[in-house]
């Protein structure tokens, strides 16, 4: 799964920063409250990208699509649905349409992963590029249900998928990113030929 990643430092001077900050300069006062730096956790509103006609652009989406109630504990806010499954979200209701007609990427510096060992503290990973450039994950958007209630219009939510070697020895999923050569695939209609690509190897340090 993918809980927990970096946002893309608008402060930068590399060609997606200038990008992002840019569409920013659009949005409505405050972006919502969009994470421009630091950890973005589930219900933080980040910059995800989009195809704008035939181009690319960038909304201030936040990460949660709203969850299920839990029968056996009534009383608990439902969690939000921050990852889908790639293998099974063109056959689930919660994800078939987003998937169809609504898809992302969600630019980041990173993402994180614990790795758990019996009678040991957890150990907190971050995962790169293997050479330092930045990742972008496969996402899913929707419309948000409480837009009445100040918040950003859209939520989005990451693709997963299994692990490939290098993330393996931490975690058995890990979350789909997008290639800059297939971001016209994914976010147009060849989106499956994305899906189906193998993952790229990462790097990773303790965090």
């Amino acid at each position: 799964m993918c809980g927990r990643f970096a946002a893309v430092n608008l402060k930068g001077e590399d060609e997606t920063a200038g990008f992002l900050r840019s569409e920013a300069e659009g949005w409505p006062e405050g972006g919502f409250g969009f994470k421009a730096e630091g950890d973005v956790f589930p219900g933080d509103t980040a910059p995800v990208i989009v195809m704008r006609g035939d181009g690319l652009g960038a909304l201030p989406m936040k990460w949660g699509f709203p969850g299920y109630p839990d029968p056996a504990k009534p009383n608990r806010k439902p969690r939000p649905l921050i990852n889908a499954r790639s293998e099974t979200a063109s056959r689930l209701a919660t994800w078939r349409g987003p998937l169809k007609k609504w898809r992302c990427l969600v630019p980041t510096d990173g993402f994180y992963e614990w790795s758990r060992k019996p009678g040991e503290p957890a150990v907190k990973w971050r995962f790169l590029s293997q050479d330092g450039s930045r990742l972008f994950l496969a996402g899913v958007c929707r419309d948000n249900p409480d837009i009445g209630l100040g918040q950003a219009p859209s939520l989005f939510s990451i693709l997963t998928a299994a692990a490939n070697p290098s993330m393996a020895p931490v975690h058995d999923r890990m979350p789909v990113c997008i290639p800059r050569r297939l971001f016209g695939a994914w976010l147009g209609p060849d989106y499956e030929k994305a899906l189906r690509a193998a993952g790229e190897p990462f790097s990773r340090s303790p965090a």
